[in-house]
């Protein structure tokens, strides 16, 4: 699959739930900010 073939795959509910609930110790650790390499203040993300 490419990722332009990803964009017609449909989740269930209960799927996006389940990577919701696993992702979510992740984004605890990494907080408000996804660019973990910079600080909020030089982050690159905008």
């Amino acid at each position: 699959m490419t990722n332009m073939g990803a964009i017609e795959v449909d989740l269930s509910p209960e799927i996006v739930a389940e990577i919701d609930s696993l992702s979510e110790p992740v984004l605890e650790i990494l907080g408000d900010n996804p660019d973990y390499y910079e600080s909020l203040e030089n982050t690159r993300i905008r």
